[in-house]
């Protein structure tokens, strides 16, 4: 399981860095100030019925040591998240797919979100790996 975990965060931070690399210079980057709790509760309530459907148990746990507001691009954070926990949901036929959200400090200004998600499904094959 914990390949998995790493495969997502190189996942995560890969998708991040190609965007930023394919945007042209003369265009910035998105930064929006938005609601982390707000973010993850509406994209959670629509994937937790997808799960509950299939008969899978669903858990979401925001840590306390998320800021309530944090500035970046929270489109794409919805994008990769969407994905992710899409095919967590689909590739696991029974059990669970649980996702936990927290934060990192970096230093004064800057802070790591990170979102798990751990499941009960097929995980990756060694000839995948």
């Amino acid at each position: 399981m914990h390949f998995k975990i790493c495969q997502i965060r190189y996942f995560f931070t890969f998708w991040l860095q190609f965007s930023c690399l394919s945007v042209s210079s003369a265009k910035k980057i998105p930064s929006n100030i938005f609601n982390v709790e707000k973010l993850s509760e509406n994209l959670i309530a629509i994937q937790k019925y997808q799960a509950l459907n299939k008969g899978l148990r669903f858990y979401f746990n925001l840590d306390e040591s998320v800021p309530k507001f944090l500035r970046g691009d929270d489109v794409k954070i919805k994008q990769i998240l969407i994905n992710l926990i899409s095919n967590a949901i689909k590739f696991t036929d029974s059990g669970y797919v649980k996702i936990s959200c927290f934060a990192e400090k970096i230093d004064s200004d800057y802070i790591n979100l990170s979102y798990k998600i751990k499941d009960t499904g097929i995980g990756i094959s060694q000839k995948q790996k």
